[in-house]
């Protein structure tokens, strides 16, 4: 993936958070939770649009689902890292927690599991995903 393009200050803009999930529901609702945090929100349905959204739009966060269709979403999170250093990384997963590939993100590179949410999509991951969010951003 290439590097994303210089991007411009926040200058007291919202900050800017890319959703990549194939679950359309699940990207609904946590825009709709996010933008009325006053977050800015751009969505993603696939690896690959979600790959073009980091290199067009400067995203300062991305929560981004590992079990993607089209991609693998570890190595995705790999490449992200690699190339834009700085965007803060969510990684989560629509299955319960899962070891095995917790330890294959951070095997490659991936940020520690400590800023994973590897929970069902349910109520309890609402609080996780604002206390992470508020820590990175």
């Amino acid at each position: 993936m290439p590097a994303r393009r210089p991007c411009p200050e926040l200058n007291g803009a919202r900050p800017r958070i890319l959703l990549i999930d194939d679950d359309r529901a699940m990207l609904g609702w946590l825009k709709s939770i996010l933008e009325a945090a006053g977050y800015n929100v751009r969505l993603a349905s696939t690896g690959v649009d979600g790959q073009a959204a980091i290199v067009t739009w400067c995203p300062d966060a991305i929560v981004i689902d590992l079990l993607l269709p089209d991609f693998d979403g570890i190595e995705l999170v790999t490449s992200i890292v690699r190339t834009n250093p700085t965007i803060a990384i969510l990684m989560a997963m629509s299955v319960n927690s899962n070891t095995s590939l917790s330890a294959r993100c951070s095997s490659r590179g991936a940020p520690s599991s400590e800023s994973t949410i590897c929970q069902d999509h349910c109520a309890t991951k609402r609080p996780s995903l604002r206390n992470s969010l508020s820590r990175r951003i």
